[in-house]
C-alpha cells in the first residue's frame, strides 16, 4: 500500500517488512529503515543516513525536511542563474563583467 506524507508529492511504498522507499516524481527520494531494536533510519536518495528515530513519523518527517532543503537549495541556484542572464541580456556594459558573469553562469550549473 502506498501512502502520502507531509509533502503531497512523496509518496511512501513499502519494499519490504522493514524498508519504506520515498517516492517523488517518479524518483527514489529516500527511505526508511527499522532497525532490530524498533527504532527508524532515515535515509536520503543517495542512501546517506539522516538519523535514528523512535517513530516512523518522525523519521518521515527528517526525509520531508532534506527533500525540502535540496528544492530551496534548487530554487537559490536557479534564482542566481536567472540574475545573471538578465543582466547578461541587459547588456553589462563590460566585456571583463560579461565574460565574468558567464563564467559565474557556467560554475552555477555545476553545482
Amino acid at each position: 500500500m502506498t501512502t502520502t506524507s507531509m509533502n503531497p508529492g512523496v509518496r511512501w511504498a513499502p519494499v519490504r517488512a522493514s524498508v519504506w522507499e520515498a517516492e517523488l516524481d517518479g524518483g527514489h527520494a529516500g527511505a526508511i529503515e527499522r532497525t532490530v531494536r524498533g527504532r527508524f533510519v532515515a535515509l536520503d536518495s543517495a542512501g546517506r543516513a539522516l538519523g535514528s528515530y523512535p517513530s516512523f513519523v518522525s523519521a518521515k518527517e527528517r526525509v520531508a525536511a532534506e527533500l525540502a532543503g535540496q528544492t530551496e537549495a534548487k530554487r537559490a541556484s536557479l534564482g542566481d542563474v536567472l540574475l545573471a542572464v538578465l543582466a547578461t541580456v541587459v547588456g553589462i556594459g563590460s566585456i571583463g563583467v560579461a565574460a565574468s558573469a558567464l563564467t559565474s553562469l557556467g560554475a552555477l550549473t555545476l553545482r
